[in-house]
């Protein structure tokens, strides 16, 4: 688990950074939420979600460019509702829901 590019974030501090950073961040929301980043910090915190680490980061496919995920909060429970939708191509976030 190097730095990326020498002196960034190793996958740990990613992980933890966006951790506390979206925690911070749904604690002090009512209702929806959307939160923007990029697709190395989304596929960190989802991961840390489902309790995988970053030798496993291959296990999901890498978001397109502007791909959506949604992670849905029922209750206390925490459920991936949607991975890499692409808007442009006209798909629904979260089918099912």
């Amino acid at each position: 688990d190097l730095p990326r590019g020498g002196d960034g974030d190793t996958w740990a501090t990613l992980t933890e950074r966006m951790r506390a950073t979206v925690g911070r961040i749904v604690e002090g929301s009512e209702g929806d939420v959307t939160i923007v980043s990029h697709g190395s910090a989304i596929r960190a915190y989802l991961l840390d979600l489902m309790g995988l680490g970053w030798e496993t980061q291959l296990r999901l496919a890498t978001m397109p460019n502007t791909g959506l995920a949604e992670v849905l909060l029922i209750g206390e429970t925490i459920r991936l509702g949607a991975y890499g939708v692409a808007p442009w191509r006209g798909e629904d976030v979260a089918p099912g829901r």
